[in-house]
């Protein structure tokens, strides 16, 4: 029988030439190099995204839902958007229209009234007589209870058609005329107060994602 010589002995891979093991070690330097690069590719990448998604969001038309007119709804996204430009949070300017659009078409014509019943107020005298109800002339639904204290002087209540108060007179030491909140008023001003939250909020986000890729603009459409 013939011995094959070479069993059992163990073999052993040819040394690599220096060349080769040059080779391998660029290649190795090459991956561990690439690494930090790639991660940094993906990071921008998520930027990116996170910054098309705000664009998106951004410059979409949004549909109105609320009870706001279509003209004071685009109104408040658009003066929010510039108010997040300057990161002024509701500017003296947008208030000042909204507070503006209030009075003209939702809340009562309190200057009226208290114009109407300054003199009465101002000049009442003490008669010992009950308080008095009527109905305001000029005011569909609206009525008023006055009296006059011995000490201190007149007190009035005005309540709209819906039984609201909506405007009230006191002697001192809290004299003067305090205006009152509807429903109305309250619902308006809620309301308001969520679409314009709603777009500064998303114009601000736009502006954060745009700032980590580069981006130096403000493209959004109300």
């Amino acid at each position: 029988m013939q011995i094959n010589r070479y069993y059992g002995m163990r073999f052993r891979p040819a040394p690599l030439s220096k060349a080769a093991t040059k080779q391998g070690k660029m290649d190795s330097t090459t991956l561990s190099d690439r690494k930090p690069a790639t991660e940094k590719l993906n990071q921008l990448k998520y930027a990116a995204q996170g910054s098309q998604a705000a664009e998106t969001q951004a410059t979409e038309k949004i549909k109105n839902t609320s009870s706001l007119p279509d003209h004071l709804f685009e109104y408040i996204q658009k003066q929010a958007v510039e108010d997040a430009k300057i990161g002024d949070y509701k500017s003296e300017e947008y208030k000042a229209h909204i507070q503006g659009y209030m009075r003209k078409n939702i809340s009562p014509n309190r200057a009226k009234l208290m114009s109407m019943f300054n003199p009465m107020v101002m000049n009442a005298k003490y008669t010992g007589k009950p308080a008095s109800y009527f109905s305001i002339p000029g005011f569909s639904g609206f009525t008023a209870r006055f009296s006059v204290g011995r000490v201190f002087g007149a007190y009035m209540s005005i309540w709209n058609s819906s039984g609201e108060q909506v405007l009230s007179y006191s002697p001192p030491p809290n004299a003067g005329w305090h205006e009152h909140q509807t429903r109305a008023e309250s619902n308006y001003l809620d309301e308001e107060n969520a679409v314009y939250a709603a777009a500064f909020d998303a114009a601000r986000a736009q502006m954060k994602a745009e700032a980590a890729t580069g981006g130096s603009h403000l493209n959004v459409q109300v």
